[in-house]
């Protein structure tokens, strides 16, 4: 079901107030957990690391991965590891692209790797998609 105040991303539990989101993402006095979707870009090393979003359940989390894979991470394309049809180049790549989204959810608190790829002669392009389970407080 949408969580309250993000109806364009159901998954997405970062702009919710506390209280909303501590609700949303299972936490209780104890504390729960919430998945934190990172990518990581560069020319010829990783050069920026963001976050793309934090989700209560780890299908969300691999949901948005797979949008990012497909359509950037705007969501409008253009990114060098989206298909030849979003403005990338994931076909002439093909050799350098890994889409791992089909991994089981962690059970521990390490990042899992969701994707990868290289672009270009020398690999002067790079991205890595990494998830990981985050305890709330």
């Amino acid at each position: 079901p949408p969580h309250p105040g993000n109806h364009s991303n159901p998954g997405l539990i970062q702009d919710m107030p506390p209280k909303k989101r501590a609700a949303a993402s299972g936490a209780s006095a104890e504390g729960g957990s919430v998945f934190v979707l990172t990518i990581a870009e560069g020319m010829s090393s990783i050069e920026s690391v963001r976050v793309v979003g934090l989700y209560s359940s780890w299908a969300d989390c691999v949901a948005k991965a797979k949008s990012v894979l497909d359509k950037g991470v705007r969501g409008g394309g253009g990114d060098f590891w989206c298909s030849e049809e979003d403005g990338g180049y994931r076909e002439e790549n093909e050799d350098d692209f890994e889409d791992n989204t089909g991994r089981a959810e962690p059970t521990d608190d390490r990042p899992v790797e969701l994707a990868s790829a290289k672009h270009g002669e020398g690999d002067y392009g790079q991205m890595m998609i990494f998830a990981q389970r985050a305890t709330t407080p």
